[in-house]
């Protein structure tokens, strides 16, 4: 993907970015799907459906689905580069950078995770302050409400 452009001037990656494709490293091939149909006379014959695409697993031959011919896959493989290529061009600190592929139905869909160490834990300290606010929030708002249940008591 060489033609993703660079917008933030980040500078080149530092550590050691993902290879591989996990288990989603298989290519995929189409066939076109025969149904057979007995006749009337008790002979069999096969009949292609053009109009009907199959899609499965070159490694161990598993049916991904079955789409119509305008059908147009995007493949695990060029997905995954397609996202490391994005993240290498972005301003974000990759530094720690975890990837998980997995699939799922077969491989019929592809789950990629990308976890940003410093982006992790830039959020704890956000997480963390704002429970320190919210905590002294409710302190408050306990004190407030707390005086006003003894001012409204002692006017009765």
């Amino acid at each position: 993907m060489d033609n993703i452009v660079n917008m933030f001037g980040s500078s080149a990656i530092t550590t050691e970015f993902p290879q591989g494709y996990g288990d989603a490293d298989f290519e995929v091939l189409t066939a076109i799907p025969y149904y057979t149909a007995v006749l009337n006379d008790g002979s069999d014959i096969e009949i292609a459906q053009n109009k009907k695409k199959v899609y499965f697993r070159t490694d161990n031959g598993l049916e991904l689905g079955t789409h119509g011919q305008r059908y147009k896959p995007v493949h695990h493989k060029d997905m995954i580069d397609s996202t490391r290529s994005i993240l290498k061009r972005s301003s974000l600190n990759l530094e720690g950078l975890e990837e998980t592929i997995t699939v799922g139905e077969d491989g019929a869909v592809c789950f990629v995770r990308h976890l940003l160490q410093s982006i992790l834990l830039q959020l704890h300290v956000v997480i963390l302050v704002s429970l320190h606010f919210l905590q002294s929030t409710l302190i408050i708002l306990k004190w407030l409400t707390g005086n006003q249940l003894v001012s409204d008591s002692l006017l009765a």
